[in-house]
């Protein structure tokens, strides 16, 4: 199984607890360095430009990777071509529903004075957008040569059931982190308590919705 786009390797762990074998692919070093001693063989590689021969894997896991790749396409075409007929694409992305903390969170972030970095702009705006509806990624798909496509969709437990618990998840995210990191240590702790307050309370864990395409290479 190649998992693409491995980040720090969640994909991964889940296939090796199953005794699949795995390589991982990420555009990161540092991603790929984290806990490195206990994951699969790992390489830096651009998605759009697998270092891989056509047909060398059984099945791509990209989990949450392919919304970074522009054209997405390119992404879920390499995905394909380095798979064996019959073999399968897994891609998984954020369907367009938002759970409100997230966007209560945002609202505590611009009001502290945060600004989308250009690279996120772009991304929410262009690339995610892409993913984020059944029928244009399962159209995507098929343009990449997939067969038997399939979309799911899936909510998803996060395990986040207090705002605390939301606000400190959110603020690890690459879009926000350079920024909370910069403030000092009272701006911070007032941010932290602005977001905590503008998500209020929670009447149950927080969930993600999300979409998985399903799909074999013909």
């Amino acid at each position: 199984m190649l998992d693409l786009g491995a980040g720090t390797g969640a994909a991964s762990r889940a296939v090796l607890a199953r005794r699949g074998r795995v390589v991982a692919l990420d555009l990161s070093a540092d991603m790929l360095a984290f806990h490195s001693h206990e994951r699969p063989p790992a390489a830096v590689a651009d998605a759009s430009r697998l270092p891989l021969v056509d047909g060398g894997v059984d099945v791509v896991i990209a989990a949450f990777s392919l919304t970074h790749v522009d054209p997405p396409l390119d992404g879920l075409a390499e995905a394909a071509r380095v798979t064996r007929p019959g073999g399968w694409v897994l891609v998984s992305s954020f369907a367009d529903e938002r759970h409100p903390a997230k966007a209560a969170v945002d609202r505590a972030l611009v009001a502290h004075g945060w600004t989308p970095p250009g690279w996120y702009a772009r991304f929410k705006g262009h690339t995610e957008r892409q993913f984020a509806a059944p029928e244009p990624l399962a159209a995507m798909g098929r343009a990449a040569g997939l067969v038997d496509v399939d979309v799911l969709p899936l909510s998803v437990d996060t395990g986040l059931s207090t705002a605390e618990a939301i606000v400190g998840y959110r603020f690890g995210m690459a879009q926000f982190a350079p920024f909370v990191e910069g403030l000092d240590e009272e701006e911070r702790e007032r941010l932290r308590l602005d977001a905590i307050a503008e998500i209020g309370l929670l009447d149950a864990p927080m969930c993600a919705e999300i979409l998985v395409l399903v799909a074999r290479v013909a």
